[in-house]
């Protein structure tokens, strides 16, 4: 393993990917309720704390952040509309007005949104503005 790895943030996002894989088994709502209070925040934050925003330019950085989530999460999309529309389930205005659920990938694009807006905080140079900009939302 790498030296610049952190071990402790490694296992927090590998706890977090398997409490999301039980959350959605078939286990006593209580259990699924405690665990979707703080699953995907867990995996956010773990992402941001190791993610380097200083590597990229803005531009650069929404270009890398395209390529690595927006654009694997709408070739599966298309590859599973395409599916449900062969199999005869697409009913194209539901999903216009109701959004297609996802597939349980909606936080793909809410994590490209909020990692974007994370890297324009950072352009801020002051960094008390900037944590009581992250901190304030």
């Amino acid at each position: 393993m790498s030296q610049n790895r952190n071990r402790w943030l490694d296992i927090a996002k590998g706890i977090a990917i398997i409490l999301m894989v039980a959350g959605h088994t078939p286990i006593p709502s209580v259990m699924s309720h405690f665990i979707y209070a703080f699953h995907m925040p867990l995996f956010f934050i773990s992402s941001g704390l190791v993610s380097n925003y200083e590597k990229y330019s803005l531009v650069d950085y929404i270009k890398h952040k395209s390529y690595t989530l927006l654009l694997p999460f709408v070739c599966y999309s298309t590859i599973v509309a395409f599916l449900m529309y062969f199999i005869g389930e697409l009913d194209v205005i539901h999903y216009i007005k109701c959004g297609w659920g996802g597939y349980a990938l909606w936080f793909i694009p809410i994590l490209f949104m909020s990692s974007v807006l994370v890297r324009i905080t950072f352009l801020i140079k002051r960094k008390y503005v900037r944590r009581f900009i992250m901190l304030s939302n």
